[in-house]
């Protein structure tokens, strides 16, 4: 993780006097965690076009964690044009740790494809309980997401494929650059299949190239914990953080290609 911010302002009070105060910080933080998770699974064949699919995750039981952190604090007061006062911090830190308890949720996810002579359409559930654990940086509120997306056999040689989605985020804004944003999107592709046939004297028989081009689009809004710095220096804190609303749209490329024999 990594931040900077900086910060300058500048107040005269009534008897001309002016104060101001510059602030300058940046913070780099490298954070592991080891943990153990057990994961159970099983698909079920309910009828010629319809497979269901389960999947449960337990919770992550931590183990330990390492905390790498590097932070620069610079800030350069003046109460009086003539009496400058500069401070200049460097701190290093670093520690391994021995953790217990949870670290992260648990999950479930439930599938279901629908298997067709010319498509496969798909259902996708995910579910993570609610977890909260401030003293190790883990705090999540219950959170699902669902997808649901088709494969369309346009021609022996063209899929054209469609999908909608949702990824919404369980994390809680509780102090300055926190981010929460939930996002719902679609996505909108095509699949193109090339057959080389080979010699006969070959073990195969042929070669099949494939390509996969694919646009991905999505809305996120949701809130941050932007940093405001008070007009007034006489204040026991300068700062203030408060929750902003933001939007933001996504939109992405996919290529690939792949070879089948």
């Amino acid at each position: 993780l990594f931040s900077s911010t900086q910060f300058g302002a500048v107040q005269r009070d009534p008897s001309g006097v002016e104060a101001g105060v510059f602030v300058s910080e940046s913070d780099i933080t490298t954070v592991t965690r080891w943990g153990l998770r057990l994961t159970v699974g099983a698909q079920v064949v309910l009828h010629e076009h319809a497979v269901l699919g389960v999947a449960v995750q337990s919770p992550v039981l931590a183990v330990f964690s390492t905390v790498e952190s590097t932070g620069l604090l610079s800030s350069r007061g003046v109460v009086d044009v003539g009496d400058p006062d500069g401070v200049f911090v460097l701190d290093e830190a670093s520690a391994v740790e021995a953790d217990s308890g949870l670290g992260g949720p648990a999950r479930v996810r439930v599938g279901l494809a629908l298997p067709f002579d010319s498509a496969v359409v798909s259902l996708d559930a995910d579910y993570q309980n609610g977890i909260r654990r401030r003293q190790r940086g883990v705090d999540r509120r219950p959170v699902y997401n669902l997808r649901a997306g088709a494969r369309l056999h346009a021609s022996d040689t063209v899929d054209v494929g469609v999908g909608f989605f949702t990824d919404r985020s369980p994390e809680r804004i509780e102090r300055f650059g926190d981010v929460r944003a939930n996002f719902y999107g679609g996505t909108l592709g095509l699949h193109l299949r090339k057959v080389r046939r080979l010699a006969e004297e070959e073990e195969d028989e042929h070669l099949i190239f494939e390509t996969t081009i694919a646009l991905r689009y999505a809305l996120g809004h949701g809130r941050i914990a932007a940093l405001a710095l008070l007009p007034d220096l006489t204040a026991t804190s300068l700062f203030t953080e408060p929750l902003v609303r933001y939007r933001v749209h996504e939109l992405a490329l996919h290529l690939g290609s792949g070879l089948r024999f």
